[in-house]
């Protein structure tokens, strides 16, 4: 079981059940011409293709998002995402929140010598090992966050991404 999974220890909702967002679904949502809102849409189709339960939260100056698979730390969320926000019974805990961020802000990781794509996942390649990831979730954070230094500590380890010396998300890995 994934570290974001044990601490919330809430994943697997299905839609319908306590907690569930209702997520837009397909022509429901804006026509988009950004890459960004293209990448937002396909991260809220594959969190709804799946049934995943997302959590809410915040971290001092920060608004949390996390469906399990990710902890996102923003300034602002995006729109399409901020409209679910108060539809949630269910919060993510500061205490849970700060469970998930590295103490020493992600540094002691090691950067990916070369990053390639393998269908639905990619693949952090490190002098060590390989992280598989997940690729919508990659995409997402990747755009929001395009100068974070994303720092691997194992393939078992959750991914850290840095920006501005903020550790700006979390992302799980998958098993290969």
């Amino acid at each position: 079981m994934g570290i974001l999974k044990k601490i919330l220890g809430r994943s697997g909702q299905r839609e319908g059940s306590p907690g569930a967002p209702e997520i837009p679904g397909e022509g429901t949502m804006p026509q988009t011409d950004t890459a960004e809102d293209k990448v937002i849409q396909t991260l809220l189709e594959d969190i709804r293709s799946a049934s995943r339960q997302i959590l809410f939260g915040t971290d001092d100056a920060f608004t949390c998002i996390s469906d399990g698979r990710f902890l996102e730390r923003a300034e602002a969320l995006p729109s399409a995402i901020e409209k679910m926000r108060y539809q949630m019974k269910d919060k993510l805990q500061i205490d849970e929140i700060k469970k998930i961020i590295p103490r020493d802000l992600g540094k002691s990781g090691e950067i990916p010598e070369t990053i390639r794509q393998a269908g639905s996942r990619y693949e952090l390649l490190c002098s060590n090992y390989t992280c598989v990831v997940d690729k919508v979730c990659y995409d997402y954070l990747k755009i929001r966050y395009p100068k974070a230094q994303i720092y691997c500590f194992g393939h078992t380890k959750p991914l850290v991404f840095l920006q501005d010396n903020i550790v700006r998300a979390v992302l799980m890995p998958m098993r290969k």
